[in-house]
């Protein structure tokens, strides 16, 4: 039982990326699995997202992979995407971002830990500034959301934690559906709900019959 279910999770996730982590390892990976996917037949590269962030120059060296697709790439929150993980959901290509019903999605401002002499902390504060600025304008920018919109946000809730749930996360443009996207066998790729799916089976038995009946 142990091992079917196995099977069918690699099945399900072969043809796709999953993102975890935000490290120097997890963008080797990435690299590879990116480029692989890219060369396949498939139309579409999806990559499901499932992290609590990590490391912000990471994050910059996944999307600077995407950016070289010629492919579009659908973006998928799984469960949760924050930090680094809300802005690469938003990386993903415009009406191909998704975010499933339960996910959660968290923005904040770049995190630094820093130690040493006092010139090296102060080039540190200067470096996470940097990195803050540009993290913040690149979601405004994804998300096509004017100047500084991420920006009030955050200090509007005191440089707090932030965190969407998936309707929310719609609303400030960081996905724009919510559900988990099908690609059928034409490749056609779409957002099923529960409700669409019963719905669509539903329709799929009617035309079944129809079928049979025009055939006799």
């Amino acid at each position: 039982m142990c091992c079917d279910s196995t099977k069918r999770e690699y099945e399900r996730f072969k043809n796709s990326i999953v993102v975890n982590q935000f490290d120097e390892v997890e963008v080797m990976q990435f690299k590879k699995s990116f480029d692989e996917l890219h060369e396949s037949h498939l139309p579409i590269i999806t990559i499901f997202i499932d992290s609590f962030g990590g490391e912000i120059y990471s994050l910059f060296a996944m999307m600077d992979i995407i950016s070289t697709s010629t492919k579009p790439v659908a973006t998928v929150a799984l469960g949760k995407a924050m930090s680094c993980g809300a802005i690469l959901l938003a990386c993903g290509t415009p009406n191909f971002r998704f975010v499933s019903e339960n996910s959660t999605v968290m923005i904040h401002e770049a995190a630094s830990f820093s130690f040493g002499k006092i010139e090296d902390l102060k080039s540190d504060v200067f470096e996470a500034e940097r990195l803050n600025t540009k993290l913040l304008n690149l979601l405004n920018e994804k998300c096509s959301k004017p100047k500084n919109y991420f920006q009030k946000i955050i200090s509007d809730k005191k440089h707090t934690n932030i965190y969407f749930d998936s309707s929310e996360t719609i609303q400030h443009g960081i996905a724009d559906h919510v559900g988990i996207p099908v690609i059928n066998s034409t490749f056609n790729i779409d957002v099923v709900s529960s409700n669409e799916s019963i719905q669509n089976s539903e329709d799929a038995t009617k035309a079944k019959k129809r079928t049979r009946k025009t055939s006799k």
